[in-house]
């Protein structure tokens, strides 16, 4: 669902979207894919607010995450749709890491560059797979 919660596509794009899970074995029928496509683009369209996954108090508790140049950066812009815990109970390595930020990048995480860098290695730092 968080796919779905940072997407901000206009009917058009929610309309291909659910053609291509469609075509992937989504059981929807004819008769609901336009409502679908309406509540998507009213819900989750260009102009809808970004929704907050992670709660105030769980965002409030970043003082449990470990200190670090990329700590601002993770509470900032990964629980805007992620709950904190989703993100500090990953395990990944670097390359991970890498990819799951270039992959949040695409779906709308706005990160500067050097923002990019710093949280990937924060993460790879501190939350990584390896011991």
């Amino acid at each position: 669902m968080n796919v779905v919660l940072i997407q901000r596509k206009p009917a058009q794009g929610w309309k291909q979207t659910v053609y291509s899970m469609i075509s992937r074995g989504a059981e929807i029928t004819a008769n609901e894919i336009e409502p679908l496509v309406a509540y998507l683009a009213a819900t989750y369209g260009p102009d809808s607010p970004s929704p907050r996954a992670g709660s105030k108090s769980e965002i409030a508790d970043e003082g449990g995450l470990p200190a670090g140049a990329g700590k601002q950066i993770l509470s900032r812009a990964c629980v805007r749709c992620h709950k904190l815990s989703l993100v500090t109970s990953a395990r990944k390595s670097n390359s991970e890491w890498e990819a799951a930020v270039a992959r949040m990048v695409s779906f709308g995480a706005v990160l500067s560059s050097a923002e990019r860098q710093t949280i990937t290695q924060y993460l790879a730092q501190n939350l990584s797979n390896k011991k």
